[in-house]
């Protein structure tokens, strides 16, 4: 059996039954029918066997109660090999959270890599969710895409994704139902984080007041932030000024996407200043805003060579 299959054809145990050997297997993908009894018992098995030579664990869908996390994760605590968790599309509650950060915080962690998107987290498993947050202090990567977090949530967040220490370098936060009022908590992050180099935003309501708040907190800082994404967030000409100045002054971008706004004709002058004084700036996304045909050709034809601009 290849080391790199991700393996998901039958329910755990009818394979170990049958001599597969999954703790050989980089990857494992768990699905809904492996979970119960029987699949709980196969999967931690795999987890404590000192020959585990798993990278990537998926459990999305499956479902585990409070019970059974608790279970899982602490035996997950005992595992070193596992750099990538997915525990995404399941409903975790804030006791769920904290039975995961529990294992997590047991664990000598190298875990790099968390992806917890469309599990219903809000308000009420921000704290527990920050608990798991500081309980990973190795993770590099964290994706919480599709959650309705809300600013009231991101703001509970924020001492541990801006946290100096920090090891993060991507962070998603693309549905997560933040409006306005999270600017300033975006802009908190980006200049306590100095390992950040992709945040998603996409999907949110920041509208331009969001990014005035963003801009307001990072003077004095130089973020490294190369990859900023703010696709369909109501942003409209009233913040292309300062936003172009922003990321000029004090991020290091390479790619801005501003795609699916309400950007015009208006904003491009600022856009185009930012193409020609932004060193590192290598692609900018702009298209489906209210940009004319003519006003998008200009701006194309007008960009340094080594941007590329699609409108």
């Amino acid at each position: 059996m290849s080391t790199s299959d991700i393996d998901h054809a039958a329910p755990l145990e009818e394979r170990m039954k049958k001599g597969r050997d999954l703790h050989l297997c980089t990857a494992l993908r768990i699905e809904r029918k492996d979970i119960g009894e029987t699949g709980l018992i196969s999967l931690t098995s795999i987890l404590v066997n000192s020959q585990c030579h798993l990278q990537e664990l998926w459990l999305d869908y499956i479902g585990m109660n409070e019970r059974e996390l608790q279970i899982m994760f602490r035996v997950f605590s005992q595992n070193r090999s596992v750099k990538f968790l997915s525990v995404s599309n399941n409903i975790l509650t804030a006791g769920g959270l904290r039975r995961i950060g529990e294992g997590l915080s047991n664990r000598c962690s190298t875990l790099l890599s968390l992806r917890l998107t469309s599990c219903s987290l809000g308000r009420p498993q921000a704290t527990s969710l920050l608990t798991v947050l500081r309980s990973t202090p190795s993770l590099t990567s964290l994706n919480l895409d599709n959650n309705p977090l809300g600013d009231s949530g991101l703001r509970i967040l924020v001492p541990a994704l801006a946290c100096p220490g920090s090891r993060l370098r991507t962070l998603r936060l693309s549905t997560a139902g933040l409006t306005a009022g999270s600017g300033r908590e975006i802009g908190f992050i980006l200049r306590g984080n100095a390992r950040l180099r992709s945040l998603a935003l996409n999907y949110n309501r920041l509208l331009s007041e969001g990014v005035w708040g963003m801009c307001s907190v990072l003077p004095g800082t130089r973020s490294r932030l190369t990859r900023l994404e703010l696709e369909e967030n109501g942003l409209d000409d009233r913040c292309s000024q300062q936003l172009a100045e922003c990321c000029n002054a004090h991020l290091s971008l390479t790619a801005l996407c501003l795609s699916r706004n309400s950007f015009t004709d208006r904003a491009l002058p600022s856009f185009l200043r930012l193409c020609g004084v932004s060193p590192c700036l290598r692609y900018l996304w702009l298209s489906r805003n209210s940009i004319s045909f003519e006003g998008a050709n200009s701006l194309q034809d007008s960009v340094p060579a080594r941007v590329t601009v699609f409108v």
